[in-house]
């Protein structure tokens, strides 16, 4: 499974995914201007590919990853 965010002018966390706690693949989220941090992810314990955070202008910081223990690769702009 690969989760993608882009563009998404919105969406300021993701909320509603708590119960999501494996991606076999990537976690790439992409342009999310409005996106401050990654709430919602916190159920999240495996992630499976690379982290791709990249012109998510308003992010701040990466609270809700809390859950994983590591994390295979990790892509930021």
């Amino acid at each position: 499974m690969v989760i993608f965010s882009c563009g998404n002018l919105s969406l300021i966390n993701f909320q509603g995914l708590n119960s999501l706690n494996t991606i076999s693949g990537d976690l790439d989220i992409y342009r999310n201007d409005e996106l401050v941090n990654l709430h919602g992810l916190s159920g999240l314990t495996s992630l499976g590919g690379y982290l791709k955070l990249v012109y998510n202008r308003k992010m701040i910081n990466l609270d809700g990853l809390q859950g994983l223990s590591s994390i295979p690769k990790i892509f930021t702009s």
